[in-house]
């Protein structure tokens, strides 16, 4: 059984969707989509209430969430189009979106314990490719993201579809000059990811061989920045055919992880 939105409500629900220091405060973040929410939920990310438009068809798909939600002990609220087309990020949405609290964080101390792959964005900006980045980091066993400079919010909404529930899985951490260099002390080797071939090594030519490793990616427009470029124990590059422009970011670090991953070579 559903209950009417308040206005004070759909007002809180609004400032998470719209604001990171909002999502900060409180701990929550705005998931929409009935298979998002679900992928999030078992990843152990329940949610503290959902909203639904009015005019979702009344399916049996719809009917057995409402009932899994009731089961769960989870507030269902309805709303008309208009009030929920104020929150949703979408053009065309499923009417359909949850308020998650934020898994809590994991001790930085937990990346110094066996093999360990991490991935480092620098600047990325994008929501969509931030998103695809969670997701291809699940699918190679990436074990945590490290955001540095002006990366976009990983609990941005447009992110958190973009990653099919990804955000709830992988560890983030703030990137700091300490926490690279207590990282660099733990064994982890730092390989940048550079579209410039000169003086990097083509990906299939490296020797993956240390246990630790974090792999820096870079905004299209910025690339990396000389802080984490003064770190580097090596630059790689993805060789492409020529006169075809450099690879999306996102394509970068799915070939990479796959790559260094060792599934590539079938370890």
């Amino acid at each position: 059984m559903t209950n009417r939105a308040t206005k004070a409500y759909l007002r809180e629900v609004q400032l998470l969707a719209a604001e990171k220091k909002e999502r900060d405060r409180k701990g929550l973040f705005i998931a929409e989509g009935l298979k998002i929410v679900r992928d999030i939920a078992v990843r152990g990310c329940k949610p503290e209430s959902v909203l639904i438009r009015d005019d979702v068809a009344d399916t049996p798909e719809k009917r057995g969430f409402i009932s899994w939600l009731e089961g769960s002990s989870i507030p269902v609220y309805d709303t008309g189009k208009k009030e929920f087309d104020r929150i949703s990020a979408l053009q065309n949405s499923q009417g359909i979106l949850a308020v998650i609290a934020k898994k809590e964080r994991v001790s930085e101390s937990s990346l110094g314990s066996g093999r360990r792959l991490i991935v480092l964005c620098d600047g990325i900006q994008d929501p969509g490719n931030l998103g695809t980045i969670f997701r291809a980091g699940v699918a190679f066993g990436a074990d945590a993201v490290i955001f540095k400079g002006d990366t976009v919010d990983m609990y941005n909404p447009k992110v958190v579809r973009a990653s099919s529930g990804a955000v709830a899985e992988i560890p983030a951490f703030e990137y700091s000059d300490e926490l690279l260099k207590k990282l660099k002390g733990m064994g982890y080797e730092l390989f940048v990811s550079t579209v410039d071939e000169s003086g990097a090594r083509e990906i299939r030519n490296v020797k993956v061989s240390p246990e630790k490793v974090i792999l820096a990616f870079g905004s299209e427009g910025k690339g990396i920045s000389e802080a984490v470029l003064s770190q580097a124990d090596d630059h790689f590059h993805i060789g492409i055919k020529e006169n075809m422009e450099s690879l999306n970011v996102t394509t970068a670090v799915a070939i990479s992880l796959f790559v260094f991953s060792g599934l590539s070579s079938g370890e």
